[in-house]
């Protein structure tokens, strides 16, 4: 589908119809599509769009627009791309789920199949002509997505944590990823999901990482060591400014302190002498 109205440029996401309709009328047709009046039906075909014809008569989507709706890949590339990953065996994306779905199944794929899950059934993601994010932008999109995953019978939360746990690479200390809210069967495919191995960078980028923190700090301590001489420079400025104006009022210089008359550094010698002075003088 080259042209894609869910891609304009600029404004908001999507088409302008689909802001009108109101959003428990979405929320209806994923969880009780069933039970949709005809009035309802009609007002969701009003979106003129693929979604408003998956989401008012599912049934009838062809097979390119329901993968067009699930964001997957049109169905002669997908499927010419797991007959490829599986040497044949399989050719469907629900045969390619149901294998993963099983405990143990993601590990017995191929490479080339494992990347055909971890991409959600996009194939093509480089060169396609819409990207999951915009798509659910647009109000009643996730909506239609959600309502064929379950027609399909595939779990997609599941999917996306499979996606997730591909691309994080495995904690050091084998801390395993949970998602509580799958169903305990998914839960244990979950835990025999391989995970990338932990990421170690090579001695060449930590003596990288540690040139470049050594001249960080050295810039810092050269920039502290700036800031200390000015503040000493103003300091001596400030302080020869009050000796000036001091000598000029004639309050230069102060009263010597008790004491000043010790030179500096003279040792006990002199307090000693002070003290007999003391001591010897008559009453």
């Amino acid at each position: 589908m080259a042209d894609d109205p869910h891609l304009r440029p600029g404004g908001r996401p999507g088409l302008d119809k689909a802001y009108k309709i109101p959003a428990n009328l979405y929320d209806k047709a994923l969880k009780h599509n069933d039970q949709l009046t005809e009035d309802e039906r009609a007002l969701l075909l009003s979106r003129g769009d693929v979604v408003g014809k998956a989401l008012a008569h599912p049934e009838s989507l062809s097979l390119e627009e329901r993968y067009h709706v699930l964001q997957w890949s049109p169905p002669d590339k997908l499927h010419a791309a797991i007959r490829t990953a599986t040497d044949g065996a399989l050719s469907m994306p629900e045969e390619l789920y149901a294998c993963v779905a099983r405990t143990g199944g993601f590990a017995q794929l191929a490479p080339e199949a494992q990347r055909i899950v971890e991409g959600m059934f996009l194939v093509d993601q480089e060169n396609a002509p819409h990207c999951f994010q915009p798509w659910i932008e647009t109000p009643g999109n996730s909506h239609a997505t959600s309502l064929l995953y379950d027609r399909a019978s595939i779990n997609f939360s599941f999917l996306m944590t499979v996606s997730f746990f591909f691309r994080v690479p495995a904690h050091p200390l084998d801390i395993p990823l949970t998602s509580p809210d799958l169903p305990p069967e998914l839960q244990e495919s979950l835990a025999t999901i391989p995970r990338p191995p932990p990421v170690v960078p090579p001695p060449q980028v930590e003596d990288h990482v540690r040139e470049a923190s050594r001249r960080a700090e050295s810039v810092k301590q050269q920039a502290k060591q700036k800031e200390l001489r000015k503040w000493r420079e103003n300091h001596e400025r400030e302080r020869e400014r009050e000796m000036e104006l001091a000598k000029e009022r004639g309050e230069w210089p102060r009263r010597r302190r008790r004491y000043s008359h010790i030179k500096p550094h003279s040792g006990s010698d002199e307090i000693s002498r002070l003290m007999r002075q003391v001591v010897a003088k008559p009453e």
